[in-house]
Protein backbone atom coordinates (compact mmCIF):
# COMPACT_ATOMS: atom_id res chain seq x y z
CA UNK A 1 0.00 0.00 0.00
CA UNK A 2 1.22 3.38 -1.18
CA UNK A 3 2.02 5.81 2.15
CA UNK A 4 -0.20 9.09 2.32
CA UNK A 5 2.54 10.65 4.66
CA UNK A 6 6.14 10.25 4.43
CA UNK A 7 8.50 11.22 7.26
CA UNK A 8 12.09 11.74 7.24
CA UNK A 9 14.80 11.11 10.05
CA UNK A 10 17.62 13.82 9.88
CA UNK A 11 21.03 12.80 10.62
CA UNK A 12 22.53 10.37 7.85
CA UNK A 13 18.96 10.50 5.97
CA UNK A 14 18.10 14.14 4.80
CA UNK A 15 21.90 15.49 6.39
CA UNK A 16 25.12 13.92 5.22
CA UNK A 17 26.43 13.45 8.96
CA UNK A 18 29.83 12.10 8.14
CA UNK A 19 30.66 14.91 5.84
CA UNK A 20 29.64 17.13 8.15
CA UNK A 21 31.35 15.61 11.58
CA UNK A 22 35.00 15.17 9.58
CA UNK A 23 34.60 18.77 7.90
CA UNK A 24 33.66 20.08 11.44
CA UNK A 25 36.63 17.95 13.38
CA UNK A 26 39.00 18.84 10.59
CA UNK A 27 38.10 22.59 11.30
CA UNK A 28 38.40 21.77 14.97
CA UNK A 29 41.99 20.74 14.79
CA UNK A 30 43.01 23.87 12.96
CA UNK A 31 40.96 26.08 15.66
CA UNK A 32 42.87 24.47 18.29
CA UNK A 33 46.04 23.89 16.86
CA UNK A 34 46.34 20.23 18.56
CA UNK A 35 49.62 18.94 17.82
CA UNK A 36 47.51 15.77 16.02
CA UNK A 37 47.93 13.89 12.72
CA UNK A 38 44.44 14.93 11.26
CA UNK A 39 44.35 11.54 8.83
CA UNK A 40 44.37 9.50 11.70
CA UNK A 41 42.34 11.53 14.13
CA UNK A 42 39.66 11.72 11.47
CA UNK A 43 39.21 8.40 10.72
CA UNK A 44 39.79 7.13 14.77
CA UNK A 45 36.77 9.84 15.34
CA UNK A 46 34.62 8.56 12.48
CA UNK A 47 35.02 4.86 13.65
CA UNK A 48 34.31 6.33 17.47
CA UNK A 49 31.29 8.02 16.54
CA UNK A 50 29.84 5.17 14.65
CA UNK A 51 27.54 7.32 12.41
CA UNK A 52 26.29 9.24 15.93
CA UNK A 53 25.40 5.64 16.95
CA UNK A 54 27.83 5.68 19.73
CA UNK A 55 26.78 6.86 23.09
CA UNK A 56 27.60 10.63 23.59
CA UNK A 57 29.32 10.43 26.18
CA UNK A 58 31.53 8.04 25.23
CA UNK A 59 32.58 9.83 22.32
CA UNK A 60 33.38 13.30 24.34
CA UNK A 61 35.47 11.01 26.28
CA UNK A 62 37.51 9.69 23.60
CA UNK A 63 37.90 13.32 22.16
CA UNK A 64 38.80 14.61 25.65
CA UNK A 65 41.34 11.78 25.51
CA UNK A 66 43.10 13.24 22.46
CA UNK A 67 42.57 16.67 22.70
CA UNK A 68 45.46 17.33 25.32
CA UNK A 69 42.85 17.99 28.15
CA UNK A 70 39.91 19.74 26.80
CA UNK A 71 36.94 18.94 28.54
CA UNK A 72 34.19 16.59 27.47
CA UNK A 73 31.94 20.26 28.48
CA UNK A 74 34.14 22.48 26.23
CA UNK A 75 34.16 20.22 23.52
CA UNK A 76 30.65 19.44 23.31
CA UNK A 77 29.77 23.43 23.60
CA UNK A 78 32.04 23.69 20.48
CA UNK A 79 30.38 21.08 18.54
CA UNK A 80 27.33 22.74 19.23
CA UNK A 81 28.50 26.41 17.96
CA UNK A 82 30.43 25.11 14.93
CA UNK A 83 29.02 21.97 13.53
CA UNK A 84 26.22 23.02 11.51
CA UNK A 85 28.49 25.73 9.53
CA UNK A 86 30.42 22.83 8.17
CA UNK A 87 26.80 21.25 6.57
CA UNK A 88 27.27 21.43 2.99
CA UNK A 89 24.19 22.94 0.89
CA UNK A 90 22.64 19.55 -0.76
CA UNK A 91 21.16 20.79 -3.99
CA UNK A 92 19.36 17.77 -4.69
CA UNK A 93 17.50 18.47 -1.33
CA UNK A 94 15.46 21.14 -2.44
CA UNK A 95 13.66 19.83 -5.82
CA UNK A 96 13.48 15.91 -4.19
CA UNK A 97 11.52 17.80 -0.87
CA UNK A 98 9.31 19.67 -3.85
CA UNK A 99 8.21 17.18 -5.70
CA UNK A 100 7.09 15.37 -2.75
CA UNK A 101 5.27 17.58 -1.67
CA UNK A 102 3.26 17.74 -4.31
CA UNK A 103 1.93 14.37 -3.44
CA UNK A 104 2.55 13.46 0.41
CA UNK A 105 2.44 15.39 3.70
CA UNK A 106 5.93 15.60 4.67
CA UNK A 107 7.66 15.16 7.97
CA UNK A 108 11.29 15.36 9.97
CA UNK A 109 11.45 13.55 13.05
CA UNK A 110 14.50 13.76 14.68
CA UNK A 111 16.39 12.99 17.77
CA UNK A 112 18.57 15.05 19.48
CA UNK A 113 18.40 18.59 21.09
CA UNK A 114 17.23 21.88 20.13
CA UNK A 115 20.91 23.48 19.73
CA UNK A 116 22.28 20.44 18.03
CA UNK A 117 19.49 19.75 15.33
CA UNK A 118 17.80 23.38 14.61
CA UNK A 119 20.99 24.77 13.13
CA UNK A 120 21.41 21.54 10.88
CA UNK A 121 17.75 21.99 9.51
CA UNK A 122 18.25 25.63 9.29
CA UNK A 123 21.62 24.91 7.24
CA UNK A 124 19.46 22.61 5.06
CA UNK A 125 16.67 25.19 4.35
CA UNK A 126 14.54 22.43 5.36
CA UNK A 127 12.39 25.01 7.44
CA UNK A 128 11.58 26.52 4.26
CA UNK A 129 10.59 23.75 2.56
CA UNK A 130 8.43 21.65 5.15
CA UNK A 131 5.95 23.19 7.69
CA UNK A 132 7.50 23.54 10.97
CA UNK A 133 4.68 22.06 12.79
CA UNK A 134 5.83 18.72 10.77
CA UNK A 135 9.50 19.02 12.21
CA UNK A 136 9.63 17.31 15.36
CA UNK A 137 12.50 17.26 17.63
CA UNK A 138 12.97 14.93 20.51
CA UNK A 139 14.81 17.35 22.92
CA UNK A 140 11.63 19.58 22.28
CA UNK A 141 8.91 16.97 23.22
CA UNK A 142 10.55 14.96 25.65
CA UNK A 143 10.56 12.23 23.39
CA UNK A 144 13.01 10.28 21.79
CA UNK A 145 12.65 7.66 19.19
CA UNK A 146 12.01 4.54 19.35
CA UNK A 147 9.43 5.32 21.82
CA UNK A 148 6.35 5.17 20.19
CA UNK A 149 5.16 8.18 21.58
CA UNK A 150 7.20 10.80 19.35
CA UNK A 151 5.83 8.24 15.93
CA UNK A 152 2.34 9.17 16.96
CA UNK A 153 2.96 12.61 17.40
CA UNK A 154 3.90 13.05 14.27
CA UNK A 155 1.45 10.62 12.56
CA UNK A 156 -1.28 12.98 14.39
CA UNK A 157 0.48 16.50 13.16
CA UNK A 158 0.83 15.07 9.37
CA UNK A 159 -3.04 14.15 10.25
CA UNK A 160 -2.64 10.24 8.85
CA UNK A 161 -3.35 7.32 10.89
CA UNK A 162 0.15 5.15 11.16
CA UNK A 163 -0.56 3.09 9.09
CA UNK A 164 -0.84 5.63 5.82
CA UNK A 165 3.06 7.04 7.27
CA UNK A 166 6.22 5.91 5.75
CA UNK A 167 9.18 6.77 7.78
CA UNK A 168 12.44 6.54 6.16
CA UNK A 169 15.57 6.31 8.42
CA UNK A 170 18.93 4.99 8.61
CA UNK A 171 18.76 3.79 11.72
CA UNK A 172 17.33 0.30 12.78
CA UNK A 173 16.58 0.07 16.18
CA UNK A 174 15.32 3.88 16.27
CA UNK A 175 14.25 4.26 13.07
CA UNK A 176 13.02 1.01 11.56
CA UNK A 177 11.90 -0.85 15.01
CA UNK A 178 10.78 1.82 16.17
CA UNK A 179 8.32 3.10 13.64
CA UNK A 180 7.27 -0.44 12.55
CA UNK A 181 6.12 -1.20 15.85
CA UNK A 182 3.56 1.36 15.86
CA UNK A 183 2.35 0.47 12.80
CA UNK A 184 3.84 2.62 10.42
CA UNK A 185 5.34 1.35 6.64
CA UNK A 186 9.51 1.72 6.62
CA UNK A 187 12.65 2.09 4.16
CA UNK A 188 15.98 2.08 5.54
CA UNK A 189 18.59 4.10 4.37
CA UNK A 190 21.48 1.53 4.01
CA UNK A 191 24.52 3.63 2.67
CA UNK A 192 26.14 0.73 2.04
CA UNK A 193 25.63 -1.74 4.71
CA UNK A 194 24.62 -5.09 5.22
CA UNK A 195 20.66 -5.11 5.89
CA UNK A 196 21.30 -8.75 7.10
CA UNK A 197 24.28 -7.73 9.85
CA UNK A 198 22.07 -4.59 10.16
CA UNK A 199 18.85 -6.20 11.46
CA UNK A 200 20.56 -8.98 12.91
CA UNK A 201 19.52 -8.62 16.59
CA UNK A 202 15.97 -7.23 15.43
CA UNK A 203 12.34 -8.68 15.08
CA UNK A 204 11.87 -6.30 12.06
CA UNK A 205 12.61 -5.97 8.47
CA UNK A 206 12.10 -2.82 6.22
CA UNK A 207 9.33 -2.65 3.73
CA UNK A 208 11.87 -1.02 1.23
CA UNK A 209 15.74 -0.25 1.14
CA UNK A 210 17.19 2.28 -0.36
CA UNK A 211 21.18 3.54 -0.36
CA UNK A 212 20.13 7.03 -0.86
CA UNK A 213 17.21 9.67 0.46
CA UNK A 214 17.01 10.73 -3.56
CA UNK A 215 15.83 6.76 -4.42
CA UNK A 216 12.68 7.08 -2.47
CA UNK A 217 11.23 9.15 -5.16
CA UNK A 218 11.76 6.03 -7.61
CA UNK A 219 9.62 3.54 -5.09
CA UNK A 220 6.76 5.77 -4.80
Amino acid sequence: MNPRSLLFDLDNTLLDRQAAVRAYLAGWLERSQASIDEESFLEEALLVDALGYAPREDFLAWWSRRSNGQTTADLWTDWQTHLSEHIAPDPHLKPFIEALNERFALAIVTNGGIKTQRPKLDALGLYELVDSAHVLISGALGSWKPDPQIFLIASERVGHDPGDCMFIGDDPARDIAGAHRVGMQTCWVRMNRDPEVAFAELDVWPDRIVNHYAEVLELL
